[in-house]
């Protein structure tokens, strides 16, 4: 169950991630970045744990190896 504390809204979230609301919306749009979120109604909503699981998806692991990217092809 998702605790309704738990859900961040656009703006809280982009200063989280240290980016805009409008490269957030961007990113809903285009599918651009693998960032789930909330939709209820016309509201948006991002869960914390989705903004973790998206960060760690972007570090890169500092071995030499490049970073596990999101891509169509991996999503198929």
């Amino acid at each position: 169950m998702i605790s309704i504390s738990e859900l961040l809204t656009p703006r809280e979230a982009a200063v989280k991630l240290r980016t805009t609301c409008g490269t957030l919306a961007v990113w809903r749009c285009t599918r651009r970045k693998p960032l789930r979120f909330v939709r209820l109604g016309r509201k948006i909503l991002y869960r914390a744990e989705d903004l973790q699981r998206f960060l760690e998806l972007q570090t890169d692991p500092g071995d030499g190896e490049k970073p596990h990217r999101f891509t169509k092809k991996a999503a198929r």
